[in-house]
Parts: C-alpha cells; sequence; structure tokens
C-alpha cells in the first residue's frame, strides 16, 4: 500500500520539523475517526484544543501528529508554527503533486449531492478522490486535498461560504480545471443582503481556474448575469451553460417521476440523451445536466456517466427515502431535513407534488434561516408551492408567516418545535401517505424523521 504522506515530504510540504521517518496513509483531525496510520492533525478549537487528545491518536494508530512545537520530544511529531496554516500547505501540495483532472462545485444550493454526481460520472477515468461529506470550509477543503493520493484519476471538490472572500482563498488551493456554480438562491442572505452580491461571492470560484479551464453555469437563473461577467473576466478558456432554456449549451429537456425516482432526457454538442436516476425531482436531473457535462468535458461519454450516476443514492438528510410499515400498509418519508433555503424548499415541494401517491401528500416545514429582513417575506412566499399538499405542520416562530399565508384549501398548524411536529407527523400518518421533512440545521428536524421512521437521529 503506497503512504500518503512520508515523513520528508510532509515536512518539506510544511515547512516543519520532525525526527522520525514515519509513513501516513491517511489524514485525520477527529480522534474519533482516526484509522491506523493516519497523519493526526492537532488542530486549535474554540472549545477544545487538538493539543489535548494526542495520546488518544496515538493509542488509536495515528502514524505521526502535525503539532505546534512541543516541549517533550517525540519523532513522531511533526513539530510546525501554525497546525492550520501547515493543513492547508498539505493540501496545497497534494494539488500541486497530482496530474489528475480537478472539478470545484459551488453554490447556494446543490453542492454536496452534485459532487456526488461528478463524483460517480467521472468513475469511467479510474479512481476518483472526493471532498467528504460537506467538507466545505477553511477545514474541510485542505484537509480533503491532504487525503488526495498523488496517483487518483480524478477529484471534485464543494466549496462553501458564509461571507465574500472564502470561496476565493479556497479556490486558490484547489486550483481546479472545472469550475461549476449549481445555482444562486438567498442562502445566507443576511450576510450579503442580495442575490447579486452571493452571485459575486460564489463567482470567486472562477478566480482559481488552471490555464484552459472550463467554467460551468447556469442560465436563466438569478445571478446568471454575474456569473458570466466572471468567468469571462476570469480567463476561463471555455464557458459551458446549463439549465431549461433553449438558450442552455447543456440542456434538461424532461423529467418524468418513477416510482424509485425519475427518468431524464437532456442534450448536449447536439445529442439528446437519456438518463436514470434513484433522485426524485426536475433539481435533482438538473444537478445531474451538470454532472454528465463536467464529465463529458473531461472524456467520459454521457452514455458512460449517466449509467454511473443511475447508483447514486440519496444522502442522509438530502432527499432519502424511507418507507414506513403500517398496520395496513407503507407510508413514505423524505427526509431532506439537512438545510432549507427558499430556492431548495421549493424544489423539495416540486419534488413531492410530483411523486406518486395512493395517499396524502404531507410536509413538515421548519425555518429557513439566515434570510434577514426578507425572511417573514420569503417565508410567506413558499405558499404558491404548498398547493396540492395535502397538510403542512409548519416549525418555529418565522414560518408563522408562511402559515398566515397558506389557504383555506391547505390544512396547516404552526408548531413550536420539531419534537411536537414529530409526534403530530407519527401520529396522523396513514398509508399510501407521502411525508416530506424540510427545514434549516437550526430547527434539527431529523428527529422528526428518527420518530416517524423508528430509526435514530443522526
Amino acid at each position: 500500500m503506497t503512504a500518503l504522506w512520508a515523513a520528508d515530504a510532509a515536512a518539506v510540504a510544511t515547512s516543519g520539523r520532525t525526527g522520525g521517518s514515519w509513513r501516513a496513509y491517511g489524514v485525520s483531525i477527529d480522534t474519533r475517526q482516526l484509522a491506523a496510520g493516519d497523519l493526526f492533525v492537532a488542530l486549535p478549537g474554540r472549545n477544545t484544543d487538538g493539543h489535548a487528545f494526542l495520546d488518544a491518536a496515538f493509542a488509536a494508530g495515528a502514524a505521526a501528529a502535525l503539532v505546534r512545537p512541543q516541549d517533550e520530544r517525540d519523532d513522531r511529531f511533526l513539530e510546525v508554527d501554525d497546525p492550520l496554516e501547515a493543513l492547508q500547505d498539505l493540501g496545497r501540495a497534494a494539488r500541486q503533486r497530482t496530474k489528475s483532472k480537478v472539478v470545484a462545485v459551488t453554490g447556494s444550493v446543490g453542492k454536496t449531492g452534485t459532487k456526488e454526481l461528478i463524483r460517480a460520472a467521472l468513475a469511467p477515468l479510474g479512481s476518483v478522490h472526493a471532498s467528504a461529506s460537506s467538507h466545505n470550509n477553511a477545514i474541510g477543503v485542505p484537509l480533503s486535498l491532504a487525503r488526495m493520493p498523488a496517483a487518483t484519476s480524478a477529484a471534485v471538490f464543494e466549496l462553501g461560504m458564509n461571507r465574500a472572500r472564502e470561496i476565493g482563498s479556497l479556490v486558490d488551493l484547489v486550483r481546479p480545471d472545472v469550475a461549476l456554480v449549481t445555482r444562486i438562491a438567498p442562502a445566507h442572505l443576511e450576510h450579503f443582503g442580495s442575490l447579486d452580491r452571493i452571485a459575486e461571492a460564489k463567482a470567486e470560484i472562477f478566480e482559481g481556474l488552471k490555464r484552459g479551464g472550463t467554467a460551468l453555469i447556469p442560465v436563466n437563473t438569478p445571478g446568471s448575469d454575474v456569473l458570466l461577467r466572471a468567468a469571462r473576466a476570469s480567463g476561463a478558456a471555455r464557458i459551458v451553460t446549463f439549465g431549461t432554456g433553449e438558450d442552455a449549451d447543456a440542456r434538461l429537456l424532461e423529467v418524468t417521476p418513477t416510482d424509485t425516482g425519475s427518468v431524464f432526457r437532456w442534450s448536449f454538442a447536439g445529442e439528446v440523451h437519456r438518463c436514470r436516476l434513484r433522485l426524485s425531482g426536475a433539481h435533482w436531473a438538473l444537478n445531474a445536466v451538470a454532472a454528465g457535462c463536467v464529465a463529458d468535458l473531461l472524456g467520459v461519454s454521457p452514455a458512460e456517466s449517466g449509467s454511473h450516476m443511475e447508483t447514486v443514492e440519496p444522502l442522509a438528510g438530502r432527499g432519502r427515502r424511507h418507507a414506513v410499515h403500517l398496520v395496513d400498509g407503507e407510508a413514505w418519508v423524505i427526509d431532506d431535513s439537512y438545510n432549507a433555503n427558499p430556492a431548495s424548499m421549493c424544489a423539495a415541494l416540486a419534488a413531492l407534488r410530483s411523486m406518486p401517491a395512493a395517499g396524502r401528500r404531507l410536509a413538515v416545514l421548519g425555518e429557513m434561516k439566515e434570510l434577514g429582513r426578507a425572511s417573514a417575506e420569503l417565508h410567506a412566499g413558499l405558499a404558491p408551492a404548498l398547493k396540492g399538499v395535502d397538510r403542512v405542520w409548519c416549525v418555529g416562530p418565522e414560518m408563522a408567516a408562511l402559515h398566515r399565508k397558506l389557504s383555506e384549501d391547505t390544512a396547516a398548524d404552526l408548531l413550536a418545535d420539531a419534537e411536537t411536529a414529530a409526534e403530530r407527523a407519527a401520529s396522523e400518518l396513514r398509508a399510501g401517505d407521502v411525508l416530506l421533512v424540510k427545514g434549516s440545521r437550526a430547527n434539527a428536524l431529523e428527529t422528526v424523521v428518527a420518530r416517524v421512521t423508528g430509526s435514530k437521529a443522526r
């Protein structure tokens, strides 16, 4: 097995000091997830300091530890001035040593799901390295890079942000061959004030494109013009658009719901393709169009990428479906509880309305956070998307605006918390029903999913 980092290479990359000749086969920042042979990075935090867990790391089999200068001498220490900066240096060195094609993904919605679709779509190239989970911030991105084997065939990284210039600093590490923005939506609106400013922050991803790189942009959506101008200014060698309109280079033509997901048709470069997904909703199909386009740009045919995207399962909290076995039959729960903003909420509700249902369509909807002064208006604005939904449980005080707006055609209750919603949904679910559970992380709506399905909350 080839080592990920040898002591001398890691020391050079980080300008660090070590007396050992250790070899590390992974990189970890959490002793609870550390595997034997890992390099443990002792990051200082607000509440805890990784240096307090050095004994636990070595007890778990860590090969070495990236640390601040220590009084105690240990050949397994790689001493640096700042462990976080050193982790970034490791990530930068990992990017420099690989010859693989690299993709970076950002956007207000769909980042993680699109990343997973791209990972699958690129499988015909060989081994594909990708960010774990949602490792998309100032720690997660360099960690994901540092874990990238030199011989990987392709890599895809997710970049997130809460403030301007965060994407810029991350993409400077990733240096992608293809940079993709999924969509601009009112997420983190309270920090930016407008969709155009959100688009400007997301467009920082194009600043890091390698020479000859490609920018992939959604067309005819909020912020598209801002993204297009930024991509042109970045010097991208090629700009490709995707969407549903006739002017999109890669176009979603049709989506058909199925019992297990969806089937869609899309066109690119004058050819029409068909793909089956285990994912429901037009928003997932559009994510898959973007992923298929990335794969095509990197040499994977739509037929090949489609056959691999067909295997992608919904992630926990991001559209995963659960069968609930009741006395008189079966109901379904769509777990989309990981997060929410107006765009993702409307997309999830559209998917709910399109799904085959022998019974009722139900929804437990939590608040959408970080919307600032527009919160009440944007919550109330969900009302049209709920047409055709039989019952809604609105959770949290910010959902009062939606509750007031709903027509008499939709049975709705305003509830204080997830626990109350869980009890209501569990007691009222019937055979044939389809229940959507969606809200921002702060609402902890995974407890609703756990209660209704009888599983443990994440």
